[in-house]
């Protein structure tokens, strides 16, 4: 049976896959390869391990941005940002219902997974 593989480990072997398949379009003599592939099935075997490894990149949790601290109203404000597409997320203090209670776990434009917590925690 096989045993369970990570995401990253998932995306490391379609990127190398894609590699492989996307450097035979390149000047690829016309006809098949050795496996009877043509170089258009190559072309589409890369473009569909790149749809692959893009959906498991956003199943890989990333911290997300801080980039400053701002103050206000006697509170000290740290904004979050989405470390893809840079949405804003969150702010503290009131961050901590969304992370705790609600568990807002995803960007909502790109949807990709947000590591919240602390780092030493993993």
């Amino acid at each position: 049976m096989p045993r369970d593989m990570t995401n990253k480990e998932a995306k490391e072997i379609l990127y190398s896959i894609r590699s492989y398949y996307a450097s035979m379009t390149v000047g690829f003599p016309k006809g098949k390869d050795v496996l009877g592939i043509d170089d258009i099935m190559c072309s589409e075997i890369a473009n569909a391990c790149l749809m692959g490894i893009v959906a498991l990149e956003k199943d890989i949790g990333k911290r997300p941005i801080q980039p400053h601290t701002r103050s206000g109203m006697g509170y000290d404000y740290h904004d979050y940002y989405c470390p893809v597409c840079n949405t804003f997320l969150v702010h503290e203090p009131e961050g901590e219902k969304w992370k705790q209670e609600i568990g807002w776990s995803r960007c909502g434009k790109c949807g990709q997974k947000i590591l919240w917590g602390d780092p030493d925690d993993e």
